[in-house]
This record gives structure tokens, sequence and C-alpha cells, in this order.
């Protein structure tokens, strides 16, 4: 099921300008985090799966992936260009606590902004939500 995830976010991304991009850090292999990294000219977004995790668990990849995002722009900024940074987060809907996690996630701009999306059975939710991932839709109505 995560692979329609990375489908349905990849088809919105390409549509928006971004290219999918390679992101080798050796951190995501220590913490055993699934990542998938697009960028475009103006933004980076950062997908993580936190799926089957409580967010005691995943509040130490959540830092750790904010502030891996953040040196990634910090690296893309030196050409002078500001750089948006996105970080998504994929969880269960069966997560505790779920709601008060999407609030606390997507509140706290520190470094990037945050954007959680959620499997339900049979399908995503909230991928819309994801600000660089809409511009494509928004660009093509007017």
């Amino acid at each position: 099921m995560f692979d329609q995830l990375l489908v349905d976010i990849d088809i919105r991304a390409v549509d928006a300008g971004f290219t999918a991009k390679n992101l080798h850090m050796k951190e995501f292999e220590e913490l055993k985090v699934t990542h998938f990294y697009w960028e475009s000219n103006f933004a980076s977004i950062l997908l993580i799966d936190l799926m089957g995790m409580e967010y005691s668990e995943s509040h130490k990849k959540i830092i750790f992936s904010e502030t891996a995002l953040d040196k990634v722009l910090v690296a893309r900024e030196k050409s002078g260009i500001v750089i948006d940074g996105y970080l998504v987060l994929a969880v269960k809907s069966d997560m505790d606590g779920l709601k008060n996690f999407i609030a606390d996630t997507e509140k706290n701009t520190r470094f990037v902004r945050k954007h959680v999306v959620v499997k339900y059975p049979g399908q995503w939710r909230r991928v819309e939500r994801v600000t660089s991932l809409g511009i494509a839709t928004v660009a093509n109505i007017t």
C-alpha cells in the first residue's frame, strides 16, 4: 500500500515540476528510515514512512528528518535562491492520538513545513493537503 502513496505523490510531484532524486545520508540507514525525495527549482519534498509507529517512537525520526531536510535546503540555497522544504510523514489511521499527532506535527514549522498523510484501509488521505503538490492543480485551473 505504501507503493500506491509513492505513485500518487510522484504523479503530483512531476505535475508540479519536481523530479525524484536519491538522497543518500548515512543517518537514514542508521535510523532505518524509509524515505523518498523530490526537488524542483523552488522546493524540496522528503517523504518519510512512519507506518506502524506511535508518536513517541517516531519523534526521534521526525526530528532527524526535519534537520536532514534543512541541511539539504541550506546546501541548495548556496546559489542565493530560497528553497522551501516539505516533510511528508506517512502514518496509519490506527495510530494512537492521530488527531493530536496531525495537529501537533503540522503546526510545528521548525526548519520546514510538515504534512501528515494517513493510510486508511484501501486508500491514502490528506495527500492533496501537501502544499507544494497542489501547485500544478491550481496552475491548471487558471
